[in-house]
């Protein structure tokens, strides 16, 4: 008995439209959704970014990840389907805000930063990855700065 592949195609895809239609879903319009990355720097696994419907409640919001390098820091979320009309980003304090839009939705986040330098924020949006990059300033120290012992007259 010869199994045709086309026909083992059609029934597969028969089977996931009745299932959809059991869920209340048109199959043809119904995508998974899920956004996230991994990222791994000398061979160490960096806790992925991950959002969507199980990780969120429902709503959709990128995890955005900070990392300092060196004197860099590194902010990267993904934000699918935004466009760089679509993007605003703003520095309180030392929050930076991240708000978007897309076809898929809005967006609103946040990510909390080392002491950096506002005036040196870059950023890139390429395929639905934004990084945004900050000169680090050094960390506050709580350590007497004076080194010379006090003498009274």
């Amino acid at each position: 008995m010869s199994i045709d592949n086309k026909d083992l195609f059609n029934a597969i895809n028969g089977m996931m439209d009745r299932l959809m239609a059991e869920m209340g879903e048109d199959s043809a319009s119904f995508q998974p959704h899920v956004v996230g990355f991994r990222i791994v720097i000398d061979s160490v696994p960096v806790a992925p970014g991950m959002s969507g419907p199980a990780a969120t409640g429902g709503t959709e919001q990128p995890a955005p990840e900070v990392h300092r390098i060196g004197d860099e820091v590194y902010v990267v979320a993904g934000l699918p389907g935004v466009s760089e009309e679509n993007l605003n980003l703003n520095l309180d304090g030392e929050t930076l805000v991240i708000e978007s839009s897309s076809n898929i939705g809005t967006c609103h986040t946040t990510a909390v930063l080392p002491p950096v330098d506002a005036a040196t924020m870059k950023h890139s949006l390429k395929n639905g990855v934004l990084e945004v990059t900050f000169r680090a300033l050094p960390e506050a120290t709580d350590t007497d700065t004076s080194s010379e012992p006090e003498t009274t007259s």
